[in-house]
């Protein structure tokens, strides 16, 4: 039996690396939501 090596699963689940994984739209989405967020928060 082979052993195969697994990676780091949490290597893989930095918000960085979920953002660059994700669809353009997904990426629009959640810099806008930041956007709002920043926006919010100054006035």
């Amino acid at each position: 039996m082979e052993n195969i090596a697994l990676a780091d699963p949490a290597a893989h689940l930095s918000i960085w690396a979920l953002f660059m994984q994700a669809g353009w739209v997904v990426k629009l989405v959640m810099i806008g939501l930041l956007c709002a967020s920043i926006w919010t928060w100054a006035i």
